[in-house]
């Protein structure tokens, strides 16, 4: 059970370091084609660095708050169907331990009086 956690663990966080990785290569090639296009790049304002900071920032966080919520919904399916298969393992127990006795009680004679007429 615990190695299962830990490797989906680790691939939210592959995941996670590949989406920042898009993002911040997506920001940089934005940055570098609006640069590209003026003649003369205007420095950004300190509001403007710290709104985008945000703004990445927040997009960030969304993204794992997503990925932490699909990771809880997958971890309650894996113990519903855990739960599940024991309950059918302990009925298939109890059916097991059943036919054993029936098997015990049934004579093996051939003609003997103890037997059930088969009808």
């Amino acid at each position: 059970m615990n190695e299962f956690v830990k490797n989906i663990l680790d691939v939210v966080k592959d995941k996670m370091m590949a989406l920042i990785g898009t993002l911040i290569a997506h920001r940089r090639k934005k940055t570098t084609e609006v640069n590209a296009d003026t003649t003369t790049p205007a420095a950004p304002t300190a509001a403007d660095t710290v709104e985008t900071k945000k703004n990445f920032s927040d997009l960030v966080q969304n993204q794992f708050d997503y990925l932490i919520n699909k990771l809880d919904e997958y971890q309650k399916g894996y113990y519903e169907i855990s739960d599940h298969t024991f309950a059918l393992l302990d009925q298939m127990s109890a059916l097991k331990a059943e036919l054993i006795t029936a098997k015990l009680s049934q004579c093996t004679v051939s003609n003997c009086k103890n037997r059930k007429a088969e009808e």
